[in-house]
Parts: C-alpha cells; structure tokens; sequence
C-alpha cells in the first residue's frame, strides 16, 4: 500500500502531465518541475523518496553563494529555540570540522528583483554556517515550483530532525494562507500527511485564546502529545481567563500552562446532596437509616416520624 508521502507524488506527477497536455506556455514550464516523477520514486523509501524527488529537479548551477543572499521564506523558519542544545551544537560542529557544507543546500532564485535565494532544503545547514561566521555556502540552485517547493520543505524536515509541534504549526497555516490549497485536506494530500494531523496542527495556532503564543516563552517545548492537551482547554473560559492574565513581557514557560491545563481539565468530584447523602445500611438482621449530620435536628425527628407511622401502617396491613 502506498504512503501519504507516495501518493502526493503521484499526485504532483499527475499535476505536471495535465499541465504538459494542455500545452502550458514555455514561462509556466520553467519555472515548474520538468519531467515526470519516476516510479522508482514512486515506490522508494520515505528517506530515499526525498533524495530521489530533489535530484530530479533540474539544476541550473552547484556553486557557492553568498550566505547573505539566502533566506528562508517567511513562515517556515524553525524556531530560534531549535537552533540551540547539545545535538544542535554537536551539528554545527561536523559542518566546522568538514569547514563548511559538503552537501550543498538546495535553493531556488527569487525573480524579479536582486540576485536572492530561496532555501527550499537545507535550513540547518544554513544556520549552522551563519552561526559560524561562514560567508559563502555551497548550494545547488533547482528550478522549482511552489508546490514542489512546500513538499521538499516538509519531507526534509520530517525526515532529518523534525520540526517542533509549534513550528510545524506556523508553516502549515502560512501554506494555508497562500492560497495554493483549496482545503486542509488537499493541503495534507499534496505534502503526504495525515489530515487529522494537520487539522489539529492548524488548530494549534488558529484555535488558541487569542495572545496565548506572544505569552509564552518556549513554544517550542511544545510535544506532539500536549497538542491534544490544548486543545481540549482552549475554549475553557478559565483558560481563557488565564491566558489573558499572563503578561506578554514576561512570557511564562510551557511547564507552567500545560501544568494549568490539565488543572483546569480535572473535573472535581461532584458535591453530594443532602438527599444523595441519605442511605440505608444493613447490619446483621436489621437495616439502619443513616442521615448526613448537616440535617438540622428537627429535620431528622421529622424523618424519624415519618419512618415510624410508614412502618406502623405496614403492620397493620
């Protein structure tokens, strides 16, 4: 059976052989994928898959490019807190030992303007080479088209060190938003994920209490399995309330929101009734009335009353 990530490129090969067919002008053409996605892609692994679909792209040139004319297209950065740790730091130091990027990262050029780059694999590398002071960065330059563009982006990520949960979130509602997708679930077709995932990814960000990312800190801590967590909460008033209290100069860590949470998902056991806490108890041959030592006094001697003359009336039927 083939994956989510095998059957959008099947789809974006159907894509371009329509194009083709009706004869798109030689401008379209060039600045789209050429060529079909083979099968050998087709049938690939999800690591080799994307190793395959980005070597078939057309290069126009491998040579280094200056770091300063490259950029991550607004939205689908990573966020600065995952440029940081111990496996980031182990990272930029194999690109220092090796003194720059053997593998070159792929871009595309941005028309219609100055000479820019648009990095569409290779981000870390990117960072990394900045982070070290690099000038130039050695890059493959592809002819591309959007779609492609948004797939390679996500596969690589998902396939290398995956985005956070947070970041994620902002690239998919920014793809969203450029109008190059009819629905999420056409959106999760072309990139070959699950729709529910992207569905609760979209709603990370576009169903949160409004201001509850400028207050907070580290969203980048944010687990796959605290997504379902907030998503429950959100429209809770007293999350909502407790959103709206955090102040955004001061942003609070995530430990402390999901620790409110899941607080505030934690329904109290319901408060017995005076009536509820009224019971009859067996104790050897005899059952016994217990009343709640809330009743009032007088209350019980009327209870008491009303059981004898029941019991009286019993006898005498």
């Amino acid at each position: 059976m083939a994956t989510f990530r095998e059957r959008a490129l099947a789809r974006h090969q159907a894509e371009q052989k329509r194009l083709q067919e009706q004869g798109a002008d030689s401008e379209a053409a060039s600045a789209s994928t050429t060529g079909p996605i083979s099968p050998k892609v087709q049938t690939a692994g999800p690591a080799a898959m994307l190793k395959a679909a980005i070597e078939q792209l057309p290069v126009k040139a491998t040579m280094p490019i200056a770091v300063t004319t490259l950029h991550v297209r607004p939205g689908y950065e990573r966020h600065p807190d995952e440029f940081a740790g111990p496996e980031w730091e182990a990272f930029v130091a194999s690109i220092e030992t090796s003194k720059g990027n053997l593998q070159p990262i792929d871009v595309r050029e941005v028309r219609g303007g100055p000479t820019l780059y648009q990095v569409i694999a290779g981000e870390r590398r990117f960072r990394a080479l900045l982070q070290l002071g690099h000038k130039t960065a050695l890059c493959a330059v592809r002819e591309v088209d959007d779609a492609m563009a948004d797939f390679i982006h996500d596969t690589e990520n998902a396939k290398r060190a995956d985005k956070s949960p947070y970041s994620l979130a902002l690239q998919l509602v920014k793809m969203m938003e450029s109008g190059r997708y009819g629905s999420q679930k056409e959106l999760a077709e072309r990139l070959g994920r699950n729709a529910g995932d992207v569905s609760r990814l979209l709603r990370l960000i576009d169903d949160a209490p409004k201001g509850t990312w400028e207050r907070i800190k580290d969203p980048v801590a944010v687990a796959h399995r605290d997504v379902t967590l907030l998503l429950k909460v959100y429209e809770k008033p007293e999350f909502v309330e407790y959103i709206s209290k955090l102040d955004p100069r001061a942003p609070s860590p995530i430990a402390a929101v999901l620790k409110r949470a899941k607080e505030v998902l934690k329904r109290p056991k319901a408060e017995k009734t005076l009536v509820q806490k009224i019971r009859e108890v067996e104790r050897g041959d005899a059952f016994h009335l217990v009343l709640p030592k809330e009743l009032p006094a007088s209350m019980r001697t009327k209870i008491l009353e009303y059981a004898r003359k029941l019991a009286d009336e019993a006898v005498k039927d």
